[in-house]
């Protein structure tokens, strides 16, 4: 081998070297960005969903104001039963993302190796899931709510015109 082969190969195994020691002095563990990528589901789902929740008893309560022989208390029980499921996956959810906030969890070796943290039970990807279902069970009561609402306002222009009509006569 020439010394220029010797300089090249001496010149690649410390860029080699360098490339290292800058990867480890500033890489973020995979782990911490997934934390921080969890931490904006949570907290933008908590918003979405409590924003609709509280819409959808508002709704509720004045379609029982206006209408006060219908019976809108299925309606309510699923959505305080909606709303009960989906706080308590959220607040596990939370643990975890604390537990990797926190350093509890540092890499996802951690989370192999010790396979204790829920994030590493197949819990978590469920709570996930339940998350995104619990959601649409949500959309789907203030679908059948409005709908219910529109029916209900429907029946009773109706009525009114049939009223008008009989004492018109």
């Amino acid at each position: 081998m020439s010394e220029d082969e010797y300089t090249r190969l001496a010149e690649r195994i410390e860029r080699l070297q360098n490339i290292i020691r800058e990867r480890q002095s500033k890489r973020e563990p995979f782990i911490s960005s997934f934390g921080d990528a969890l931490e904006n589901i949570a907290k933008r789902a908590r918003e979405w969903f409590n924003e609709e929740a509280d819409l959808a008893e508002e709704e509720l309560e004045i379609l029982k104001e206006l209408f006060p022989d219908e019976d809108f208390s299925d309606d309510k029980s699923n959505l305080t039963e909606i709303m009960r499921e989906f706080n308590e996956t959220i607040n596990k959810f939370n643990t975890t993302i604390s537990s990797i906030k926190s350093g509890e969890i540092k890499s996802l070796k951690d989370i192999a190796e010790k396979e204790v943290f829920a994030i590493a039970k197949p819990e978590f990807i469920e709570d996930l899931s339940k998350l995104f279902n619990l959601s649409l069970k949500l959309e789907e009561l203030i679908d059948s709510i409005e709908e219910r609402a529109r029916y209900i306002r429907y029946t009773q222009r109706i009525m009114e015109i049939i009223l008008r009509r009989r004492s018109s006569s």
